[in-house]
């Protein structure tokens, strides 16, 4: 049995915290014991919307910096400095606490502020391999034909597969349209 889930927003305003909510939902179902985690927050008066939310909606009981790794300021200046391995280093260690004290760890990948999206996906799927987890991207289908969502869906797979070796459980397309469902079923077959 796979122990974790990353879901990460393959683009900004993919709409990663519903399904983050859905999927804690899901699994609250097989066991009480669901963990949450977020590698890096961007930090807001010290307090993230979506810990905040999951940890009172789910009683996870653990403080809020006890649920990510760093804020994005630290990692920016991290990875300017050449320190990355340190970076996934101190983010795993934290991680790992989390991950000990629960039967199963959704984690919320990075929100894009500003950052280049091929890159941000990029360590996404790099955590999400160094974590051991399931990948789940997420694409965003609001505003978008079904061919379109298509497209995002197969560039995403092509991208992962040239560059990142984490196993991807599952693609959500994201608010989709209803009169593009249909579509968007028959062209992803």
């Amino acid at each position: 049995m796979f122990h974790s889930i990353y879901i990460a927003g393959a683009e900004p305003r993919s709409g990663k915290s519903l399904i983050v909510l859905g999927m804690m939902e899901m699994l609250r179902a097989i066991t009480p014991n669901v963990g949450f985690f977020r590698p890096v927050i961007t930090e807001n008066n010290g307090r993230d919307p979506l810990i905040h939310l999951v940890s009172k909606r789910y009683n996870l009981g653990a403080t809020g910096t006890d649920l990510y790794g760093c804020t994005q300021d630290v990692a920016h200046k991290m990875v300017a400095a050449g320190q990355h391995e340190e970076l996934l280093k101190l983010i795993l260690a934290k991680y790992r606490a989390v991950q000990e004290h629960s039967d199963i760890v959704v984690c919320a990948g990075t929100d894009f502020n500003g950052a280049n999206s091929a890159l941000e996906l990029d360590f996404n799927a790099e955590l999400a391999n160094h974590f051991g987890c399931l990948f789940l991207p997420v694409i965003k289908g609001h505003g978008r034909t079904a061919g379109e969502i298509a497209d995002a869906v197969n560039l995403l797979e092509a991208h992962l597969a040239a560059g990142q070796h984490c196993e991807v459980l599952a693609a959500f397309a994201n608010r989709v349209p209803v009169e593009e469902v249909a579509a968007l079923t028959e062209l992803l077959q």
